[in-house]
C-alpha cells in the first residue's frame, strides 16, 4: 500500500515538474524576445497581472464556494451530513423515513468540501487569468470624445470597459450559482430520520411535501436574491450590448432591438431586481409562495419579452416596411464605419 502511494506521489510530481518546466521554457523564450526589443517591463506586466488575477480568482471562488458549502453542511447536519436517499415506510396512518445509507463523518465531508472548492476554483481562475488584457485596458481606459447616438456612452467605454464587465458580471453570476447549487444539494442530503434540519411531512397518506429549517430558507433566499441582483446587472450590460446586434439590416442596434429589446431588458433589470428584493423581504415576511411567484413572474416575463415580443415585432411591424423603419440605424452604421475607418476625413 505505501509503495503504490510512494509511486502515484512519484508520477505526481514528474507530472507538475513537466508542465512547470514546458511553462518556464515558454517564458524564458518570451522574455529574450521582449528584452531584444527593450520592452521586457510589458512582458513582466503581462505575467504579475495574469498571477494576480489567477490567484485572487482562485482564492475568492474556492474561499466562497467552501464558505457558503460549509454553511449549508453545518446548518444540515450540524457536523455530519445524511444521505439524500430515503425509503418511505407505511406504519398504520403514517409514514416514516428510513435512511438508507450511514451517516457520513464529519471531518470526510469536510476533505470533500475542500476538494471540491479548490477543483472549482481553480475552474473559476483560468478565465479570469486570461482576462489580464481587459483588466488592463478597463483601469487605464481614456475617453476617445465621441459617444454613440442611441445610448451616449463614450466609444472608449465598449472597447475598453463593457467587455470586463460583462466578464465580471457572468463570473461572479456563475460562482453563486454554483454555491446556491451546492447549498441546495447539501439540503437535500439532510432529509433523514436521525437529522430533523428539514422536516418530511405527509398529506392525505400519499402526498408530501419538504420544509426546509429557517436557516436553510435564509441561506438559499440570500443566495438567490444575491442571483437575481447579478441577473438584474446582467440585463443593464445587455442594452449597450445591444449596439453590436446583427439582428437587422444593418451591423449595429436597429429598430427591433431599440423598440422591443431594449425596453424588455429594462422591464427585466426592474422585475430581477425586484425580485431580489422580494427574496430578501422574504427573511423577515414568512410567506412562502411569495419568493416562487416572483421568480416564476421573472421567468414568464423573460421568456415572452426575450424571444416572443421582439420575434412578432420584427415579423409584423419592421419586415413590411424596412427600408423606412431601419433608415436611421443604417445611416448611423454607415456613419461610424466611415469614421473607423477615417473615411469621414476624406
Amino acid at each position: 500500500m505505501l509503495k503504490n502511494k510512494g509511486c502515484t506521489v512519484i508520477v505526481v510530481l514528474l507530472g507538475l515538474g513537466i508542465v512547470l518546466g514546458l511553462a518556464l521554457v515558454d517564458l524564458y523564450t518570451d522574455w529574450l524576445w521582449f528584452q531584444a526589443m527593450g520592452l521586457a517591463s510589458l512582458l513582466w506586466t503581462r505575467v504579475v497581472t495574469e498571477w494576480l488575477l489567477f490567484f485572487a480568482a482562485w482564492l475568492v471562488a474556492g474561499g466562497f464556494l467552501f464558505a457558503n458549502w460549509q454553511l449549508a453542511r453545518r446548518i444540515a447536519g450540524r457536523g455530519a451530513m445524511a444521505v439524500p436517499w430515503l425509503r418511505q415506510q407505511r406504519v398504520g396512518n403514517r409514514y416514516e423515513a428510513e435512511p438508507t445509507a450511514q451517516l457520513i463523518a464529519g471531518r470526510a465531508v469536510d476533505r470533500l468540501l475542500i476538494g471540491l472548492a479548490v477543483g472549482l476554483g481553480f475552474f473559476f481562475a483560468s478565465p479570469a487569468k486570461a482576462m489580464w488584457l481587459r483588466l488592463l485596458q478597463f483601469i487605464h481606459a481614456v475617453p476617445f470624445g465621441q459617444s454613440d447616438p442611441i445610448l451616449g456612452h463614450d466609444i472608449s467605454f465598449y472597447l475598453f470597459r463593457l467587455p470586463f464587465l460583462k466578464f465580471l458580471q457572468g463570473w461572479f453570476l456563475w460562482l453563486v450559482l454554483f454555491a446556491l447549487g451546492g447549498a441546495a444539494l447539501l439540503y437535500l442530503a439532510a432529509l433523514s430520520a436521525e437529522r430533523l434540519t428539514a422536516r418530511l411531512q405527509v398529506v392525505d397518506d400519499d402526498l408530501w411535501w419538504l420544509h426546509l429549517s429557517t436557516a436553510a430558507e435564509r441561506h438559499l433566499l440570500i443566495l438567490g436574491a444575491v442571483a437575481l441582483g447579478l441577473f438584474a446587472w446582467g440585463y443593464q450590460l445587455n442594452i449597450p450590448d445591444l449596439l453590436y446586434s446583427s439582428s437587422g439590416a444593418a451591423y449595429g442596434a436597429g429598430y427591433t432591438d431599440l423598440h422591443a429589446r431594449l425596453p424588455v431588458m429594462q422591464i427585466l433589470t426592474w422585475i430581477a431586481a425586484l425580485g431580489a428584493l422580494i427574496l430578501l423581504a422574504s427573511l423577515f415576511v414568512r410567506v412562502r409562495w411569495l419568493p416562487y411567484a416572483a421568480v416564476a413572474a421573472w421567468l414568464i416575463i423573460a421568456f415572452l419579452g426575450g424571444s416572443l415580443y421582439p420575434g412578432l415585432l420584427q415579423r409584423f411591424v419592421v419586415e413590411p416596411n424596412e427600408l423606412t423603419r431601419e433608415r436611421e440605424y443604417i445611416a448611423h452604421t454607415i456613419e461610424f464605419t466611415r469614421a473607423a475607418f477615417g473615411l469621414d476625413r476624406v
